[in-house]
């Protein structure tokens, strides 16, 4: 489903297949804004998607057309968002496909058992490379004169430097499970928390 622009899966009780949209509402309520949660509350609208642009769930063969699984609610204009083929937004565990789940959770297993984070790696490597220089180098005309290099050119030479291409050039840094490379321009260790892949873990998944 999506929060305010966030994908994010959700896993209900069996019960919950008998009203989906109230059963959403309810385990998203402490998180709505103005809740008086402080900062936990992160949206003003979710919507059920994932079906319709093919980032959602694929059925298992010979469930498509099962009333059981679940799909895009309408736009707020009310046009309907019909699901691709083979596509849904969720449903009972039984009746998706959960082959890439499993294979990344079996990915992130070999990664993990080697006993490194995304921060370890960018400190084994820094000391065979020059540091990486902030990006506010790179922004300004070279030479100090003539106009604004774009934002392509700015990016272009800063993730051409020796450290970031040998952090990137790793396995580890290219599972948005454990870690994004993008931010370590400020601080590599912001960069690096230990994120689970989603997992379907309940019955019914949204």
């Amino acid at each position: 489903m999506e929060v305010v622009g966030i994908r994010v899966m959700v896993c209900l009780p069996p019960e919950a297949a008998e009203d989906v949209p109230a059963a959403l509402a309810q385990a998203l309520a402490p998180f709505e804004l103005m809740c008086g949660f402080g900062e936990r509350g992160i949206w003003d609208w979710w919507a059920i998607r994932g079906g319709s642009e093919g980032r959602g769930f694929s059925s298992r063969p010979g469930f498509q057309d099962d009333p059981r699984l679940i799909h895009d609610t309408p736009r707020n204009d009310t046009e309907p968002l019909p699901s691709l083929p083979g596509m849904c937004a969720g449903g009972p565990r039984g009746l998706l496909d959960l082959s890439e789940y499993q294979e990344l959770s079996e990915r992130l297993a070999r990664l993990r058992a080697r006993a490194e984070d995304p921060w370890e790696l960018w400190q084994r490597l820094a000391p065979d490379h020059p540091p990486v220089l902030p990006l506010s180098q790179f922004r300004g005309p070279r030479g100090g004169a003539g106009p604004s290099r774009s934002v392509l050119a700015i990016w272009a030479d800063f993730t051409a430097q020796p450290l970031w291409q040998a952090f990137t050039a790793d396995q580890l840094s290219q599972l948005p499970e454990l870690a994004t490379p993008l931010p370590l321009w400020r601080h590599p260790r912001a960069a690096s928390p230990r994120r689970s892949p989603a997992a379907v873990r309940s019955s019914y998944a949204r």
